[in-house]
């Protein structure tokens, strides 16, 4: 019967800690209005745990009541063909290269460990590049880790579509692919470095997302190298962004914008760049 009891209490335990988890949790949403029109600001991370959901009421009302989604790119109806196209044009060797001819011993060396440690097969790689590679590295920690791509906000809500409601794309897959296949030889060995160095600590992003801390969530995305690359993919893209967003406030319409966090928050972030448009811009902060 004592064994039973102390059993008990550790369930219980446990599921009072797991409850005080979650109404630690704090999402970010930025309400910005002009004259004409309101925009509400999402930042997404693009993997998460699917017991994140359901958001916040607050959110889901405020998407329920736009009339456009704007997105990043609109990866639900992304043309396969187009896709593997895509992949073989920016992100796989030509016939006579591979991936080992462009890694240093030291980062090859991580990756067989990598592969070792997650059952991935290391020769599956070899026709990819670098950048592809350290992104299916940060995929298969965060998947085993619990985390899934169809479970991320953007995907969330691009799920949730209306026919009431339309999604507008503030950039483009083939854009992305590009963007992302841009980094040189050394930046994608120091991606690629950087991508296994982390892995063990992929649920970090995540809880510093839901922790709603802006300040943790920086300190995270200051982690990622090399930082030249880095400025190309988050900060360099975020003016387009923005003026794309000032558009939908010179209009009549609601709008959810949901973009990567990392174009959000900061100095040189979306929400900070409209505020000093001299838009109001509101924080807003819900405990769920």
């Amino acid at each position: 019967m004592r064994k039973h009891s102390r059993i008990a209490i550790v369930f219980l335990l446990l599921a009072f800690s797991l409850q005080a988890q979650a109404q630690h949790r704090k999402f970010l949403m930025w309400k910005v209005t002009s004259p004409t029109a309101t925009v509400y600001l999402v930042g997404s991370i693009h993997l998460a745990d699917p017991s994140i959901f359901p958001l916040p009421d607050p959110v889901e009302h405020a998407f329920a009541e736009s009339k456009v989604l704007a997105v990043e790119a609109d990866v639900s109806n992304i043309n396969l063909d187009e896709a593997m196209g895509l992949l073989g044009e920016y992100g796989m060797y030509g016939e006579g290269d591979s991936l080992s001819k462009h890694l240093s011993p030291e980062t090859s060396s991580a990756l067989d460990s990598f592969c070792d440690k997650h059952g991935l097969p290391r020769e599956l790689l070899e026709s990819m590049k670098p950048w592809m590679v350290a992104l299916m590295a940060e995929a298969t920690s965060a998947q085993q880790a619990g985390m899934d791509a169809t479970s991320g906000i953007d995907m969330h809500f691009l799920n949730e579509i209306k026919p009431s409601q339309h999604i507008d794309q503030l950039e483009s897959v083939q854009f992305q692919f590009k963007l992302l296949a841009s980094a040189s030889d050394d930046e994608q060995q120091q991606l690629l470095a950087s991508a296994l160095k982390s892995s063990d600590d992929i649920g970090q992003t995540e809880q510093a997302y839901l922790s709603g801390d802006v300040n943790a969530l920086a300190g995270e995305l200051a982690k990622v190298e090399p930082r030249s690359y880095y400025q190309r993919i988050a900060d360099d893209r975020n003016p387009a962004m923005t003026d794309k967003v000032t558009a939908y406030l010179s209009g009549h319409e609601t709008v959810f914008v949901v973009v990567g966090i990392a174009h959000v928050i900061g100095d040189n972030g979306i929400a900070k760049s409209l505020e000093n448009k001299k838009y109001k811009v509101e924080a807003l902060t819900y405990t769920w």
